[in-house]
């Protein structure tokens, strides 16, 4: 009989929980998350009036489609790295590995969380635009804007952390072939202390 897979909570509090094994309570903290989110909302607050104004919808619609450009490329690299990983993942013998130590569920919910904080950035940008279109309060604009770059920068992070898990596990794989070496987590550290995602 199959196992059930784990849901995303399930799988994020394992997460934590080896994260927590390796970096203590500050696994806890989502600080880059958070920093993301205090630059998006803080640039907002240093944009212009003007920007939102019905005089000025060449720019701020000009911005909005640059970020969607932006995020729908950030989107597609994360599917690149994405079908890789789960290519790797369906290698028998590190799928075995993984399964057996309780990892295959936390490498799965990163790609689920990274795919929704590409799409909600992406999904933002377009609310944005929509937005400076329809002529709401410039404070739902700002709302929007901030939180619109914040994800953005996020998923940037995101992107790029599903790149580096792409080469690790690449290398993990390639090791594992030659040689028959036991499970080391992604990122060099025994798997009791696997990398927190």
């Amino acid at each position: 009989m199959m196992n059930k897979r784990p849901s995303l909570a399930v799988s994020l509090a394992l997460s934590l929980q080896a994260g927590a094994e390796s970096r203590g309570l500050l696994a806890y903290v989502p600080y880059v998350f958070a920093a993301c989110l205090a630059t998006g909302f803080a640039s907002a607050e240093f944009v212009p009036a003007d920007f939102w104004g019905d005089a000025r919808w060449d720019v701020s619609t000009a911005v909005f489609a640059g970020l969607l450009a932006f995020n729908g490329l950030l989107l597609s690299l994360g599917w690149f790295a994405f079908s890789k990983i789960y290519e790797i993942l369906a290698n028998d013998g590190l799928g075995r590995m993984l399964t057996a130590n309780n990892l295959l569920g936390v490498h799965l919910s990163f790609i689920d969380l990274s795919h929704l904080v590409l799409i909600a950035a992406s999904v933002l940008s377009v609310f944005g635009l929509i937005g400076v279109l329809v002529g709401i309060p410039i404070w739902v604009d700002k709302l929007v804007f901030g939180s619109c770059l914040g994800f953005t920068l996020y998923g940037l992070t995101r992107a790029f952390s599903a790149t580096k898990m792409m080469n690790d596990l690449i290398w993990e794989q390639a090791h594992l072939e030659r040689n028959g070496l036991g499970l080391q987590a992604v990122g060099g550290k025994d798997h009791a202390n696997s990398k927190n995602l």
